[in-house]
């Protein structure tokens, strides 16, 4: 009734106020599609729910055989590491961090995690490219740093030289002479 009200105030043809009379129905043939990352703990009940009461289907995540990937073969800003390769590379580096005997399955980056503007189309110097560099950093570096290694950071980074995300994330904008932006990194090649 709430959702009638407001539909019926805001239209502004007697047609559709006139057809709302009747009610606010969801049609029998709507499809809702979604993604859902069910490493996001404090939606869990709610995962819980939608898989019992709808069917869900595994998306695959491996950006290597996707022919329709547009920009996979873009360039993490400042380096001449392709998305594909940096996202296999750090998915293969996740798998393998298994705390506790855990599986980090959940905490990989999905081939959709960023956009194409957080990356660059050519090989280009990161001082040129400081926009892409920090969505970038922001999008990837910041749930790296808080979600997937939160245990653990010591493995990933050396933590004596960035003490904050702050620092990190200054690194990579700004690397020092004869280093990239992916530096920040250890133990982890790309």
């Amino acid at each position: 009734p709430n959702m009638q009200k407001w539909l019926m105030d805001e239209a502004e043809s007697d047609d559709v106020k006139s057809a709302l009379n009747g009610g606010v129905f969801i049609p029998s043939n709507l499809t809702i599609f979604a993604t859902m990352n069910s490493s996001d703990q404090n939606v869990f009940t709610l995962d819980t729910a939608f898989k019992r009461r709808w069917s869900f289907e595994q998306i695959s995540n491996d950006i290597e055989r996707d022919t329709e990937h547009k920009y996979k073969g873009w360039y993490v800003p400042g380096t001449r590491v392709t998305w594909e390769s940096f996202l296999t590379k750090l998915n293969e580096q996740i798998l393998d961090n298994k705390i506790h005997n855990q599986t980090n399955e959940d905490k990989r980056l999905g081939k959709y995690f960023v956009t194409k503007e957080c990356l660059t189309e050519e090989v280009e110097d990161v001082a040129n490219v400081q926009d892409a560099a920090s969505a970038f950093a922001y999008k990837v570096l910041e749930y790296v740093w808080n979600d997937v290694c939160k245990i653990g950071r010591e493995d990933w980074f050396d933590v004596e030289i960035y003490k904050t995300l702050e620092d990190l994330i200054e690194a990579f904008l700004h690397p020092e002479e004869g280093k990239n932006p992916l530096s920040v990194f250890q133990n982890i090649t790309f």
